[in-house]
């Protein structure tokens, strides 16, 4: 395992053993892995919940018409949950374009009181022993309530549809109600795979959330990116071989964009809000390199980031923030940008394919990308690497990163009607 040394890691270990040992079964499916994000974040990344969020995790349903309707007139059915992320988005799409007899459904979500409280209270006492705050026990608890009424819907519609032969592949099958569907149509004799959209393990002093994505591998199959991927689960988490399959990118053909050497303009994407603190420090560079040069900085912040609040934007007078009305892919294929600055953020390897050379951040930086000798943590350093790259031709960068994205990205690999429909 790559990340023992992570601060949180004792944690992170008694969380294992507590999902390993208890079983809470409702309707064929252990609501402990359902919920494993929700238990991650409770008692490894120790979030906070709110009351808020027990009363829409209580009151939460997805209509599952729309699934069994699928699985009627198609083989493989793909789902989608993630409905903030238009990057993901555009990933799903493309990745269920390439695999025959398939359809793409957009989980849609609904809230109802029905059974709700009794099921509330029921699952609280369940959840008792809980070394977590009360406010998180409650939200765990409002969490399986939900699922279970769900798992109602499920059991009562699956009795009518024939799912003989049939292929559950949700985008993220480790978290949230996908997760609920994976389980549930895995009880039922229906195949599931599990794709990625990202880097998880190999943290270098935090373990986040998105750890479960490596972590809760709940489906009978994992589909990585690259061969990078792939040794990382069988590496940090312990999945057998047989089952974590490289599958590649279709969103990212063999086309390698040249890397651009004007570094007029300058992209920052940092991580989740996990790391603010640390971008925030990066934003303070950033401004002394803007003052001494007539380079342009933009921040475009992870949709889970909060640093757009930030009281620091008072003292930053040469940095643009941008909204989150546009995509990354957006922003790289507009040629508003030369280079880039990443901090935790897959989005390091994204910029390399569209000719963007990326920095990175390395102060507390907490995942550990394979990549170049890139990394800076002063002013000085950053200006230093701007300057080496303006001295190497084009070409030479651009054979730098080549066998990093196929690895990494699994760029100009596409093999998932082959292991799906094979």
């Amino acid at each position: 395992m790559s990340f023992e040394q992570t601060q949180n890691y004792q944690a992170y270990v008694r969380y294992r053993e507590l999902k390993q040992q208890w079983r809470l079964i409702y309707k064929g499916v252990n609501l402990v892995e359902a919920c494993a994000l929700d238990l991650t974040d409770a008692l490894v990344v120790q979030r906070k919940a709110d009351f808020y969020h027990v009363v829409c995790a209580m009151l939460q349903r997805i209509r599952v018409k729309p699934l069994f309707r699928a699985f009627f007139t198609h083989k493989n059915v793909f789902t989608f949950a993630a409905h903030k992320r238009k990057d993901h988005r555009e990933l799903s799409q493309a990745i269920f374009e390439s695999v025959d007899d398939a359809a793409w459904v957009s989980i849609e979500y609904y809230y109802s009181p029905y059974k709700a409280i009794t099921r509330w209270v029921y699952f609280l006492f369940k959840v008792r022993s809980l070394r977590t705050p009360f406010v998180n026990r409650a939200f765990i608890a409002a969490r399986m309530a939900g699922y279970s009424c769900v798992l109602d819907d499920l059991e009562k519609r699956s009795a009518s549809c024939p799912l003989n032969g049939k292929q559950y592949i949700p985008f993220c099958a480790p978290a949230h109600h996908e997760a609920l569907l994976t389980l549930f149509f895995k009880n039922k004799g229906v195949k599931t795979y599990n794709t990625v959209h990202g880097i998880f393990g190999r943290y270098l002093h935090t373990i986040a959330n998105d750890v479960v994505n490596g972590e809760n591998i709940i489906s009978d199959y994992v589909l990585t990116f690259g061969e990078s991927q792939r040794m990382d689960l069988i590496r940090d988490f312990n999945i057998a071989p047989e089952r974590v399959k490289v599958a590649g990118n279709p969103k990212y053909p063999s086309h390698t964009a040249k890397i651009r050497t004007t570094f007029h303009s300058c992209l920052i994407l940092g991580g989740i809000g996990l790391y603010d603190n640390e971008l925030r420090l990066l934003l303070q560079v950033v401004e002394q390199v803007a003052q001494q040069t007539d380079i342009t900085f933009t921040l475009k912040p992870h949709p889970l980031s909060a640093i757009q609040n930030d009281p620091i934007w008072a003292s930053l007078k040469h940095i643009r923030l941008l909204g989150q009305e546009h995509t990354i892919k957006e922003l790289f294929l507009s040629g508003n940008y030369d280079f880039a600055i990443t901090h935790n953020t897959f989005s390091y390897y994204e910029s390399m394919l569209f000719g963007l050379k990326p920095f990175r951040w390395a102060l507390n930086e907490n995942l550990d990308f394979e990549g170049l000798n890139d990394r800076f943590s002063t002013a000085q350093e950053l200006s230093q690497l701007i300057k080496d790259a303006k001295g190497s031709t084009s070409e030479m960068l651009t054979d730098e990163i080549r066998q990093i994205l196929h690895d990494v990205l699994g760029m100009g690999i596409n093999n998932y009607n082959q292991i799906i429909n094979g």
